[in-house]
């Protein structure tokens, strides 16, 4: 886990990347502004960019690992971090919901979902490859996803990637995608909906009608940033800055 230098008096923004991404298109943030206000840490989830290879990349045991990382720099700073605000983008909304639910719950103090995934519609890598692999092996199917990405920063954190923690999670994100009944049927955005705490869904012009309606019908603040693509926190990062310190007021 990456940070900025860290002090008792302030409090914590952490970022969460989504599928394929890692810490390295988060580095705007760690010397922006906010490192003078903030402390900023930014980890890269199991088998993403500079962590380690592991048997298991669940969900679970990823924010197992990001609430371990916590504890380590507690125990070696002698800094708590009870004032937790989230910035988590795509498949990182899922995580952050998660750790909503986890023992540092009590801790976290708002939440800055970046284009989670919080209905079926919208997860587009997860439901093309699960869709492939009903043809192809996964690894035909890597190489070819990768040499089609088109944003180049996103491009070069995939080359990071394991491909086994790209595998099982995009294979989890389908899951929580279709894992309940109803209109809307992604489990984790009704989690998302019901949290009651200082929350807000930021969301460029990639996003989907359907996603925007799921978040209206449950009264879910919004904010608009302009950003033409799914990477918002890489694309409109003065944007985004701003908003985060008037969030955090």
């Amino acid at each position: 886990m990456i940070h900025s230098p860290l002090a008792n008096s302030r409090p914590t923004l952490l970022f969460i990347h989504g599928l394929g991404d890692s810490h390295v298109n988060y580095l705007q943030y760690l010397s922006s502004d906010l490192s003078k206000h903030f402390n900023v840490l930014i980890p890269d989830l199991l088998g993403y960019g500079n962590s380690s290879s592991a048997g298991d990349y669940s969900f679970q045991h990823q924010i197992q690992g990001i609430v371990d990382h916590l504890d380590f720099l507690e125990g070696t700073t002698k800094i708590k971090f009870n004032d937790i605000i989230m910035i988590a983008h795509s498949m990182g909304g899922i995580h952050g919901t998660l750790l909503c639910e986890s023992i540092i719950k009590y801790s976290i103090k708002g939440f800055i979902n970046v284009e989670g995934s919080v209905t079926q519609y919208g997860s587009f890598i997860s439901e093309n490859m699960v869709n492939a692999l009903k043809t192809k092996i996964f690894n035909d199917w890597f190489a070819d996803f990768k040499k089609n990405i088109h944003f180049r920063p996103y491009r070069a954190a995939v080359e990071s990637c394991q491909p086994e923690a790209f595998h099982q999670n995009a294979a989890e994100m389908y899951e929580i995608c279709h894992a309940s009944s109803g209109k809307f049927t992604n489990s984790i955005g009704k989690k998302f909906a019901s949290l009651n705490m200082h929350k807000v869904y930021c969301y460029g012009d990639f996003i989907c009608k359907e996603t925007l309606e799921f978040l209206n019908e449950n009264n879910v603040p919004l904010k608009y940033i302009p950003a033409k693509t799914h990477f918002v926190l890489v694309e409109c990062p003065n944007e985004v800055i701003q908003f985060i310190e008037k969030f955090c007021i």
